[in-house]
This record gives C-alpha cells, structure tokens and sequence, in this order.
C-alpha cells in the first residue's frame, strides 16, 4: 500500500510539519461472463450471471449498454453477441467480457387434411409438411374417447361422432427445438339420419294390395323408397304403394340429409298373397256399339291365359228352354248375342254355366243368367 508524505507551506514560506499519509488504491474491476446455454431453440430463455472483481461494489451490469439485473433472463430472437461491461460509483475502470448465445430456428411445420367434412364414420387422413425428416411428431385430434393421438407421420384418423374437431401436430427436431401448428375446428363431421318405419296392413291379398307406409325417421332431408317390385324408387316419405303381383317383398328405405349423409332398414318381407276371384256380368247390350257389346268371364289367378286351356276350360250358354246358343273352350272368346253366331238373340235372360281347372288342377263350376239388353 504506498505511502505520501504531505505538510503545508504559508505565504512565508514556512512549512508545516511533515505528516504522512496512507492512500488507498482499489484494483480495478475485473467482471466474466457466464450463460445458462449458448445454444437454444429460437423462443427458449437464457440466464446471464456474472461474477465481478474490483473495484468498489455494488456493480452497475450494462449487457449491450442495457443497465441490467442480474442474474438477467433474456429470449434472443436470433444468434447474438453480448458484451458485459461492469462499472462502481467510483470511477474505477471497467470490467468487461464478451459471449455469444447462438439461437437455433424452429422447424417449419404445417399440415393438410385430404378432407375437412363428412359424415361418421369420417376417416381423414392428415399429411404433414415440413423439411424435418428425422423428426418427432405427434398429433392430437381433438377427438376425446377415441385414439385421439398419433405419432405416424401422415396419419388416419376416424371421427366417430358428430361435431366439430380443433387439430395441433407437435415436432421436436434432432436439437430438441419444438414447434407446432393447430389449427380450430378444421374437422366438421356432420350428424346421420336415422332411418325407421312402420307399414300397414303387414300382410295383403293382391285383390287389396294397397300398403301404407309411415316414415318415423330423424334427422333426415330426404327419402328413397324401394318397394321391392322393380317399381320406381319413391321420393315421397310418407307413401302408399299398390302392389301388382303376388309374393313376397322386401322393402328398403333410404334416409340422407343435405349435406350426403345416409342411414337405411330394410323390412325383410311382406306378403302380398295370391287369391283366385271369378268375376261376370249380370247383363249386356250387343248393339255394335263397342260399349258393353260382349259377355263373359273374368277369371282372376285362376290360370295363364295365354295358355292352351281347350280341355279344362268351357263355357256354355242357354235360352229359357234350356236350348243350347253358344259354346266354347277359348277363355278370350265371349258371346256375341248370337245364336251359334247367327242373328242375335232376343232381349231377356239366359242361363250360362262354366266349368274350368284352376293351376293348381282344382276343378271349379260355376251358372248363373245373364240379361241381353237391346
């Protein structure tokens, strides 16, 4: 510690007394340094703590002629320099270090689905964008009670319910840096419709084969009617449907909505049952004027008409003396009014009798009369 003498000296020229005097010389200050990593992801934070020397504390720390705290938690948005300079209220000389923090970008990331709507079961598959090949992924699909996650690539996913899914993929490069991309309500799976109903009679004759049909579907906008007959697909939802045929039916309907989600039931099948009839007039006018002008029976199921039926088929027709008038074996060929096809029978009645075999070979007669009007 260096020693000064000191005294005083008058105008004169006298000198005091010599005294001596000790002063005090501080070092100076001598500062490092130090940060928490000089290597982060872009957005990570860094700490910066010093240790300082010399001088006469407390320090005032300037980090790029920023007075700072320390320790000092700062985000560098990119690689950077720092230079610490540590200063008293003393005047004594600096203290100063240098370091770099050199920041690493995020990886780039973005995805795209192959379809953003639809109806459940809605699989979508997910395509991830990004340059990081040797990366980390995982995804959530926004779709709680489900495998809500994933850590492929370019994933599936199937959206079992209807609503409205937010979608985020999370990568994590080889340096551990960490970006991600979500995206709100990306997926809309819109409700189905749920098909039902009911018909009445569940069972019918072709001589009443009308058959009403009560739509008790939900949720629809539409409806498709197969009535299992090679009829045309009915559009009404609340239809009525006349059957031509006997047999079996099976019937479906389709329910869908407006934005092409569908749900169906089918009735297994409804009988519409065969029933043979005999139908014939009570009187007729032969006067050629092509109203009425023929008479005779109407077999209905009984047998193929354009089958040859000249031996289980007659019809017979007679006066009032029980005279025969006209006969034939043809099902297609009615009386005319005439007597054996000559002048026409006179106004009255007449008595007819048939005999026919049905399909099945049951063996039927009928009589009855028949008024001739003219």
């Amino acid at each position: 510690m260096p020693r000064v003498v000191q005294y005083a000296m008058d105008a004169s020229n006298c000198k005091s007394m010599l005294e001596n005097v000790k002063i005090h010389v501080r070092p100076p200050i001598t500062a490092e340094l130090f940060v928490s990593d000089d290597t982060i992801c872009r957005g990570d934070p860094v700490e910066f703590t010093v240790h300082a020397s010399g001088g006469k504390p407390p320090y005032i720390y300037r980090l790029n002629d920023t007075i700072v705290t320390i320790p000092h938690v700062a985000h560098p948005p990119t690689t950077f320099n720092y230079l610490l300079v540590v200063s008293d209220s003393c005047g004594s000389p600096t203290g100063t270090d240098t370091d770099t923090v050199n920041v690493r970008e995020l990886p780039a990331v973005n995805f795209t689905p192959d379809t953003t709507r639809g109806c459940p079961p809605l699989q979508i598959q997910f395509n991830l964008e990004t340059s990081e090949f040797n990366c980390q992924k995982y995804w959530e699909f926004g779709d709680p009670g489900s495998l809500n996650s994933s850590t492929s690539t370019n994933p599936y996913h199937i959206f079992q319910n209807p609503g409205t899914y937010t979608v985020q993929v999370t990568i994590t490069d080889q340096y551990g840096c960490v970006n991600s991309r979500k995206r709100e309500n990306l997926i809309t799976a819109y409700p189905n419709p749920t098909a039902d109903f009911d018909l009445s009679p569940e069972v019918a004759s072709i001589t009443d084969p009308e058959i009403t049909f009560t739509n008790f579907s939900q949720g629809h906008d539409f409806c498709f009617w197969n009535f299992g007959d090679n009829s045309e697909i009915s559009n009404d939802c609340n239809p009525i449907h006349i059957y031509e045929e006997p047999g079996n039916y099976q019937i479906m309907l389709q329910v869908s909505t407006i934005y092409n989600c569908w749900d169906s039931i089918v009735y297994d099948s409804i009988p519409i049952l065969d029933q043979f009839t005999f139908y014939i007039p009570t009187a007729f006018t032969p006067d050629d004027n092509d109203l009425n002008d023929v008479f005779r029976p109407f077999i209905r199921r009984g047998y193929d008409e354009n089958t040859d039926h000249s031996k289980d088929f007659h019809f017979y027709i007679f006066d009032r003396w029980g005279l025969e008038i006209f006969e034939t074996n043809d099902i297609l060929e009615p009386w005319d009014g005439r007597v054996y096809g000559k002048e026409y029978a006179r106004p009255g009645v007449y008595q007819w009798y048939i005999f026919y075999m049905d399909k099945e070979g049951n063996r039927h007669e009928e009589c009855g009369s028949v008024t001739v009007i003219r």
